[in-house]
């Protein structure tokens, strides 16, 4: 029996080839059996990568000092995830506590997160995970966490506007994710590198409401602001927060589309989430896949533009546009 995996299987598996430690290869492998169709066509492949994990595990024990080792496997909840990473005492805590439901342990000693923390993000209609990671440091990066990190959909990079050097603080925190073979992604370039794992982010400048963090901000901007998204915030207080919900939104690349049965209100609770460029015929396919063969028509509507017009099956969505299919 074949095991027809989905797209998503691959593109994980393609992950392995820029994990260095035993720890990032069990990270990566666990996702693949979360991603794995449940049937029969798939109980070898199982196996095998079940196999594979206790194999890494029996190696991680037999390195001196490795009797016990820190280890998380993170499942992708919401329309995306997103870690959260910076170094000791930039505040990450509370920006997971700011933007989400979590209560985690926001103390000022580094090194308060000894774990993935976890919370929802409410955006509009729709939940985003935040994943906010133990912090990093040239003393501390274990492999578990960049593991992570490269499986995400987006990075939340956290400055600390405290720190009179911010530029170096930000080239530490690059060369942190340099070394585990993680490139952030700039403005202009393409997401694709034969040797990095190439990954959209948002350096959140955090504690904006400190003495002269205006003036660090303003030292990052020149340096960086035709290169790479930045953002300055407090976390504390609330400001510059609504604008990273809507940064994080956009920044996902993805779209939210609404359906409505013939002669019915449209179901504005429950949007389907996409990425950007989808087509009427993808949305089509993730409904039901019987759409495809029994779809007759569809109509669309969309902001200052389209009102139930008939539209074709290769038209390209865009957020917020309502979708009503009429099948045969």
């Amino acid at each position: 029996m074949p095991a027809n995996l989905p797209p998503t299987y691959y593109r994980k598996e393609k992950e392995l080839r820029f994990a260095h430690s035993p720890e990032e290869k069990i990270q990566i492998y666990l996702e693949l059996l979360s991603i794995m169709p449940k049937h029969k066509g798939t109980d070898k492949l199982k196996a095998d990568i079940r196999a594979r994990i206790s194999k890494l595990k029996r190696e991680l024990g037999k390195k001196p000092g490795a009797a016990r080792f820190d280890f998380y496997h993170v499942p992708k909840e919401g329309v995306a995830q997103v870690v959260i990473l910076g170094m000791p005492n930039s505040g990450k805590s509370q920006i997971l506590k700011t933007l989400t439901n979590a209560e985690p342990e926001v103390q000022n000693y580094p090194f308060t997160t000894t774990k993935p923390q976890i919370g929802m993000l409410l955006y509009e209609d729709i939940q985003i995970q935040l994943v906010d990671m133990p912090p990093i440091s040239s003393d501390y990066a274990p492999g578990w966490i960049f593991g992570i990190a490269r499986g995400s959909d987006l990075l939340l990079l956290v400055l600390n506007l405290i720190n009179d050097d911010i530029n170096a603080e930000m080239q530490s925190l690059l060369n942190l994710l340099k070394s585990s073979r993680i490139k952030v992604a700039t403005k202009d370039e393409e997401m694709s590198d034969e040797d990095f794992m190439v990954k959209s982010a948002i350096f959140v400048c955090n504690k904006e409401d400190i003495k002269d963090a205006d003036i660090r901000f303003k030292q990052l901007l020149t340096l960086y602001d035709s290169t790479f998204k930045l953002l300055s915030i407090s976390a504390l207080t609330g400001t510059g927060v609504e604008r990273l919900k809507e940064e994080i939104f956009q920044s996902l690349e993805i779209i939210r589309v609404y359906t409505k049965p013939p002669k019915r209100d449209v179901d504005k609770f429950h949007p389907y989430v996409l990425k950007k460029g989808s087509k009427v015929i993808e949305l089509a396919s993730e409904i039901h896949r019987d759409f495809l063969s029994d779809l007759k028509f569809v109509r669309l509507w969309r902001k200052e533009k389209y009102d139930g017009m008939r539209i074709d099956r290769d038209e390209v969505l865009q957020d917020g546009d309502i979708v009503e299919f009429h099948t045969k």
